[in-house]
């Protein structure tokens, strides 16, 4: 099942998310009674359970499968968080897109450097 999440108009502080996902927060997903949050988890959490013979979305390598972690790590840590919506708002309004663009610069040259 899909459902989508309105974050402009706080589908992720509704009660329903938030039983789901304490920190509010996407993506969250749903597998009969057992929920997950954070992508990494999601990713590893798919790869393990669903991989029936078609390609994996880790690589069996563990430089390759390292690599992999290193680069959603990056993404995860160093560029997502800094445009959630909770982390401009703790910003303020008056520098939030400067201060935004700027780390995820950051974020993305190491990022082109990585691949």
């Amino acid at each position: 099942m899909h459902m989508p999440v309105d974050l402009l108009e706080g589908g992720q502080n509704l009660d329903g998310f938030r039983s789901i996902n304490p920190l509010g927060q996407v993506p969250t997903l749903v597998d009969n009674d057992f929920c997950l949050s954070q992508s990494i988890a999601i990713m590893e959490y798919l790869n393990d359970k669903y991989n029936d013979g078609g390609p994996p979305l880790l690589p069996k390598d563990p430089h390759k499968r390292a690599q992999v972690r290193q680069i959603s790590e990056i993404i995860g840590s160093s560029i997502q968080p800094l445009q959630n919506l909770s982390t401009l708002k703790k910003v303020g309004a008056l520098h939030k897109r400067e201060w935004a663009e700027y780390w995820i610069t950051v974020g993305f040259d190491a990022l082109e450097v990585t691949l």
